[in-house]
């Protein structure tokens, strides 16, 4: 008649549907320190280095443009003559 016996053996217990509050305060502190000590390497490798613009290099390019443009307007004068 053990079979007809509603108590539950001891390995078969239900689970617990809540936590202790010292293990809830542990996964809670965890968290916490997880994002906190995470913050700083975050902030450093997701900001924006700016650096110098290279002036010179950008008015060679701005010269280099006119000397294409004149060289356009040349060609379409000799291609296609008015």
């Amino acid at each position: 008649m053990a079979e007809d016996d509603n108590t539950a053996e001891p390995d078969q217990r239900p689970i617990p549907l809540h936590q202790n509050d010292t293990v809830r305060f542990k996964i809670v502190l965890s968290y916490w320190l997880v994002v906190l000590l995470g913050l700083p390497l975050w902030w450093a490798s997701t900001s924006i280095e700016r650096l110098r613009l290279p002036k010179a290099r950008i008015m060679a390019l701005a010269g280099m443009k006119e000397k294409v443009g004149e060289t356009q307007s040349h060609l379409q004068s000799v291609l296609i003559p008015s």
